[in-house]
């Protein structure tokens, strides 16, 4: 399963660090995959790994546009189409990694971006949008269970409670904080996989070590073989194919640092490493809102 930690202005032990991200993806191995790499021909940039069957990425940055944006898939059964037409719900047919690229493309704020988007025309997703300039992050998710459907959170209510959630066969479900779109508090560090934001047990563990990392006292287990097993399923042999890093510092540098997962040999290939500044426009960005 894909699995991410991250935070925004959240680290008091390094307090130079503005954003930071670590990401695993999980994905059939014969599923062919580009490593990240500057896309050519894009304005503004693109830095990002590319899914050669869909076209879109999992995680990408702009660096010129100031943005960051990533996705996990979200576990559900496939819903058939005609309940979906019943409820009036256009069946899933869109690639989620033009979710990513369609963000670090805009202008809008992130709240702004994903309240304008069709989100039932995609398979279940959490999709996470960072505008590193103002700085501002926010997330939102697609469930397609009745219930999941019955309640949004408004875009102006931010993340009060850290996304404490319950368990997904709870009857008290939050359906307003799965669903979103939510602006994510800053000087929170947040974990996410392929459950709702937050909400999974190996999420918790998670995000205990990489509050340990940056306070300089190191995992509590190393988790890295375990990382490089790849396990059958009904597709085929399954496994984390990426790690990945991303830091943004105060002073405007980042960095994004990636090993892949040689599909041949089944070993890490060595590290890429993409240094650049973060640089765009100070203005508010469209349809920003203010958390309350």
């Amino acid at each position: 399963m894909c699995i991410s930690f991250f935070g925004l202005n959240a680290f008091q032990f390094s307090p130079s660090v503005r954003f930071l991200l670590a990401f695993g993806r999980d994905e059939f191995i014969e599923r062919e995959t580009l490593p990240s790499h500057e896309w050519s021909q894009t304005e503004p940039t693109i830095i990002a790994g590319r899914d050669m069957r869909g076209g879109g990425t999992w995680l990408g940055v702009s660096p010129n546009n100031a943005r960051l944006a990533f996705l996990t898939n979200l576990k559900e059964h496939d819903p058939d189409p005609g309940q979906l037409a019943k409820r009036g719900v256009i069946h899933h047919k869109l690639s989620r990694g033009n979710l990513v690229t369609g963000f670090l493309s805009s202008r809008d704020a992130p709240e702004a971006y994903m309240s304008a988007l069709d989100r039932y025309a995609f398979h279940g997703f959490n999709l996470i949008a960072v505008d590193l300039m103002q700085p501002r992050m926010a997330y939102c998710s697609n469930p397609l269970s009745q219930e999941e459907l019955g309640c949004k959170l408004p875009i102006n209510q931010s993340d009060k409670q850290g996304c404490k959630l319950p368990s997904n066969q709870s009857n008290t479900l939050r359906d307003d904080l799965r669903i979103g779109p939510m602006i994510l508090t800053q000087g929170k560090i947040y974990g996410m996989s392929n459950g709702f934001l937050g909400e999974w047990r190996k999420v918790e563990a998670g995000i205990q070590d990489l509050r340990k990392v940056m306070e300089g006292e190191g995992f509590s287990a190393s988790s890295e073989d375990a990382a490089t097993l790849c396990h059958p399923q009904g597709e085929g042999l399954y496994g984390t194919r990426s790690q990945t890093v991303f830091v943004a510092w105060t002073d405007g540098s980042a960095e994004l640092r990636e090993r892949c997962l040689d599909t041949k040999t089944l070993t890490w290939t060595d590290i890429i490493s993409h240094k650049f500044k973060i640089s765009g426009n100070d203005d508010v960005p469209n349809g920003a809102t203010s958390p309350n």
